[in-house]
Parts: C-alpha cells; sequence; structure tokens
C-alpha cells in the first residue's frame, strides 16, 4: 500500500515508546526516494528525522499551543496538497480527546496527533493512524483496519462557494 505513495508525513507522540518503535518500523518501508515531511517535536518526529536526514522539517515559531498547531496545520496541508499520506502514531491506548474530530477547530486537546489526522481526513488526503486503542467514529467509519494499522484512503473535497 506504501507504494502508491511518494510523499509521507509523518506526527505522533512524543513520549510514547511503542509509539516511537511502530513508526520506526514502518519507516524502514517507505519507498526509496520518497518525500518525507515532519515536525520538530521529540518522540516519533525525531526517530523520523534521524531515519531521513533529508526530511522536510516544520519547526514551531514557539512553543504556545498556538504555534505548535499552526507548525502540525502546515504540515499536513503539505502532505495533503502532495497528495501524500499521513502517517500518525498517537501514543499507545490514547483515546482521541472529545471534540476533536474532521472540521472542528484545530484543537488536539491535549493530541497534536489527533488533531493532525481529523485536519488530514477534513481535507480529504490519505491518512493510516496506528492505533493499539480504540480509534474514534469519525475514522473507522471511514477507513479500514489491518494489522494495528488504520487506513483512510483520500477522498475528493468539494469547494464552497460561501
Amino acid at each position: 500500500m506504501l507504494s502508491q505513495f511518494s510523499v509521507f508525513g509523518f506526527s505522533g507522540s512524543r513520549s510514547c515508546q511503542l509509539s516511537v518503535s511502530a513508526a520506526a518500523a514502518l519507516a524502514s518501508q517507505v519507498p526509496a526516494g520518497s518525500q518525507v515531511v515532519v515536525g520538530c517535536a521529540r518522540g516519533v518526529d525525531q526517530c523520523i528525522r534521524q531515519q531521513f536526514p533529508a526530511a522536510q522539517v516544520f519547526t514551531a515559531s514557539g512553543s504556545f499551543p498556538g504555534q505548535l498547531a499552526a507548525r502540525s496545520a502546515a504540515m499536513v496541508r503539505q502532505v495533503v496538497s502532495s497528495s501524500g499520506l499521513l502517517v500518525a502514531f498517537p501514543a499507545s491506548g490514547s483515546v482521541c480527546p472529545a471534540g476533536v474530530r474532521p472540521g472542528a477547530a484545530f484543537s488536539g486537546g491535549g493530541s497534536g496527533t489527533w488533531a493532525s489526522v481529523a485536519l488530514a481526513v477534513q481535507l480529504g488526503g490519505a491518512v493510516l493512524v496506528w492505533s493499539s486503542g480504540p480509534v474514534p467514529v469519525w475514522l473507522s467509519s471511514r477507513g479500514s483496519y489491518h494489522q494495528g494499522f488504520w487506513f483512510v484512503p483520500a477522498v475528493s473535497v468539494q469547494g464552497s462557494l460561501f
């Protein structure tokens, strides 16, 4: 499935070692020559930067929540506009916070990874989410599950005149 993409964006937990290990394992399957984009955080982001030294790194302009959200949203938009795949690794067993969903304001409620997934789905992007816990209905109803991952294919999103 990964071979159908040439751009990969990675998002994930800053502190969960299981998420980092899962990210490292999947990253080893990214096709050679692919473009990789990632954030500037520790954890999954740091693991991906180490595996892909040429990755495009989105850096937050500061450490305030709005600055971190702007970084994540810019990275997600880059992946989706490139017809890429957002690959997300929330903390093992974590539940998507209430209120985080496609169409809601970009807020992770404590999980920027889930907010990034919701934005990618809202924008019609393809998403692959590693999850050892329950996933929100807005994800499971759009996707399919296989060996620890939920996959949501890209969809065409209609623009609005208003």
